[in-house]
């Protein structure tokens, strides 16, 4: 038996889209002060579970390289 949205979100377990941006910024945020530490992306990918090109494609979306003060969504513009 599967819970309604309605009683998932009484619950904290439904989260907003806003939610889900943020915490995936925190991803990218702590994914770069690994990498700004030496990390390698194949390390980073292999304890998230991911693939090495996942973590390369987070980095760097669609092969462009991203200005330090665009956001994501502001490079995927260009």
């Amino acid at each position: 038996m599967s819970e309604t949205e309605e009683e998932q979100k009484s619950r904290g377990r439904v989260k907003t889209r806003e939610e889900l941006r943020e915490l995936r910024t925190i991803k990218k945020l702590l994914i770069l002060l690994l990498m700004k530490n030496k990390a390698s992306q194949d390390e980073i990918a292999k304890v998230l579970g991911v693939d090495q090109s996942a973590i390369s494609h987070m980095i760097n979306p669609k092969g462009k390289p991203q200005q330090m003060d665009e956001t994501p969504e502001e490079s995927q513009d260009h």
